[in-house]
């Protein structure tokens, strides 16, 4: 049997980026992994956010990694690891 640990502090949490643009929020995930999460906040959020805003040059957004742990019916966060300003 595989058994999984995500992380020692929370074992039973997830990894969700969060991007916030022009005060409209997408989440991605979950990943099973903060590394994982990062890999898709460096290498991926840059292109999405271009691809939800093809015709403007630049887009300011924010792009957060939330440790998560599924509450009674939804995701409920239990900290916020990285915060990302692109301005």
């Amino acid at each position: 049997m595989l058994k999984l640990k995500i992380n020692d502090e929370h074992p039973n949490t997830f990894f969700f980026v969060k991007v916030t643009t022009e005060g409209e929020a997408q989440s991605l995930g979950p990943y099973y992994s903060i590394e994982s999460a990062t890999t898709i906040l460096v290498d991926f959020v840059p292109s999405f956010v271009r691809a939800l805003f093809p015709t403007q040059l630049e887009t300011e957004y924010v792009a957060e990694i939330h440790e998560c742990a599924f509450g009674e019916s939804d995701w409920q966060t239990v900290s916020v690891l990285v915060k990302e300003i692109h301005e």
